[in-house]
């Protein structure tokens, strides 16, 4: 009998493989489910912790127009418009 624990290429090879019952493809999704739900928050951490190193807060009142000049480095030849 198995701990419950589930390698992703065990669970990809059952929901892949049309031989195997539609309950157990299931199980799988929700497992992949499950494992990306746990991690979600560790990954998006991560992000947002190497952005938020860059970033600058701004005090926003609503209904107040207000103006923030902030200095972008263009890393890449990309041009991109962006509204906020």
């Amino acid at each position: 009998m198995g701990t419950g624990s589930v390698t992703s290429g065990a669970t990809s090879s059952v929901v892949e493989d049309p031989s195997q019952p539609d309950w157990k493809k299931f199980k799988s999704l929700q497992e992949i489910d499950m494992i990306r739900q746990t991690k979600k928050d560790n990954i998006l951490s991560q992000v947002m912790g190497s952005y938020l190193t860059d970033s600058k807060k701004v005090a926003i009142t609503p209904g107040d127009i207000s103006f923030v000049t902030m200095k972008l480095n263009n890393t890449t030849q990309d041009k991109q418009v962006y509204s906020v």
